[in-house]
């Protein structure tokens, strides 16, 4: 990963994008290893307005556009992003975490996240990240 952690990856957001509601776009900063500025470049072209958040369908576009395919994984049992949290930890990979009206990165068993440490917001799917 490119950014030390969350704090890191939403200062580069608010500071030089002036960016909020950017959790799409954290998502595939840090799942696809690249920058913030071309995740974030990359949800604009697909037609992301700075400041909104995404539907499902231009996020899996924008991870095709750099290779990348959302496979869905069981989670019966996991009902909130800290259940989802304490299962993949330390599970190698990158994962999403949807949420109701969010989306969480765990990448290598690390959420970066603001809902790291106990959010009890309902999780909605579980997807890990492969190469096409």
């Amino acid at each position: 990963m490119i950014y030390n952690g969350f704090q890191d990856i939403a200062h580069v957001a608010r500071t030089y994008y002036k960016d909020n509601n950017c959790c799409t776009v954290v998502s595939l900063a840090v799942c696809a290893s690249v920058g913030y500025g071309k995740a974030f470049h990359v949800f604009k072209r697909l037609g992301r307005i700075t400041g909104t958040g995404t539907r499902f369908p231009m996020q899996v576009a924008a991870f095709k556009e750099l290779g990348l395919t959302l496979q869905p994984i069981e989670h019966r049992g996991i009902r909130t992003i800290n259940q989802a949290e304490n299962y993949l930890r330390g599970i190698t990979g990158n994962y999403l975490v949807y949420s109701t009206g969010h989306v969480s990165a765990v990448s290598d068993g690390v959420m970066h996240d603001w809902a790291s440490g106990g959010s009890r917001k309902r999780v909605r799917g579980i997807y890990k990240i492969v190469a096409v």
